[in-house]
């Protein structure tokens, strides 16, 4: 005989809690497998409620995790964007020494070999500042000693690249702070005897009392109305990008 299974992730946990909300709301107040003071807790249309709290807890988490992985697009697409921008910085000043308009140490003054014509790797965000600096005081010192300046990009236009990506760099560590906090608080209301997971188990406990006299079979399609969960049925699957990934302790 399938026993029981208690939820363990947050995606299980307010799958049962709305569909317990929802039995609740369709049977009436006199047939209803849990009692009335259970009852106050799972019902999710008052805003004051353990159930509809850890479900609001649970979207605020699902906001700032789109939020966060928005930030971090937006870096990612302006990290390309200046990589690109100082790479091509590089390989036209290189072609002007090969066409024998700079001279070979003129690579110097960005911090270059002047005798190797090889660009430098440029992968990450460490890689766009380092060089993106360089290029912002190699070219003020190589102009100041009579060169003319770079155009096509010039080193106003990898300037405002950086610009931009640092900007999006801050967002994105506002949004990933705002996200670990954010995370703490349906932590914080699963455990102790008032925490989810008791309210979980007192729901489990209540509805398989009420039906204790059915056969097992009946029981558990009972059961499964109001939310609970068995070994042999199909596990809770999390939903890509979603807050329920955190916690796995449970009451017992």
């Amino acid at each position: 005989m399938p026993s029981r299974r208690l939820p363990r992730t947050h995606t299980a946990r307010s799958k049962v809690l709305r569909k317990a909300s929802l039995k609740g709301h369709a049977t009436a107040a006199a047939d209803r497998a849990v009692p009335p003071a259970l009852w106050a807790k799972l019902d999710l249309l008052p805003a004051t409620t353990p159930a509809h709290l850890y479900l609001a807890a649970l979207t605020a988490v699902d906001t700032a995790q789109s939020a966060a992985h928005a930030a971090t697009l937006e870096v990612n697409q302006l990290l390309k964007k200046a990589l690109r921008l100082i790479s091509h910085f590089f390989q036209v000043g290189d072609f002007a020494i090969t066409r024998g308009d700079w001279p070979a140490a003129a690579r110097d003054f960005y911090g270059r070999d002047p005798f190797v014509d090889t660009l430098p790797d440029l992968q990450s965000v460490d890689d766009a500042l380092f060089w993106g600096d360089k290029i912002a005081t190699g070219e003020l010192a190589r102009t100041a000693a009579g060169g003319a300046p770079m155009a096509m990009p010039g080193a106003a236009q990898v300037g405002q690249a950086l610009y931009d990506l640092n900007l999006a760099l801050g967002t994105q560590t506002s949004a990933a702070d705002a996200l670990r906090l954010l995370e703490q608080t349906p932590d914080n209301l699963l455990p102790g005897p008032t925490g989810i997971e008791k309210l979980i188990l007192d729901l489990y406990n209540d509805v398989e009392n009420h039906y204790r006299d059915y056969p097992a079979g009946t029981r558990r399609d009972f059961a499964r109305a109001w939310g609970v969960q068995y070994d042999d049925d199909p596990e809770e699957e999390e939903e890509p990008g979603s807050s329920s990934s955190s916690s796995s302790s449970s009451s017992s």
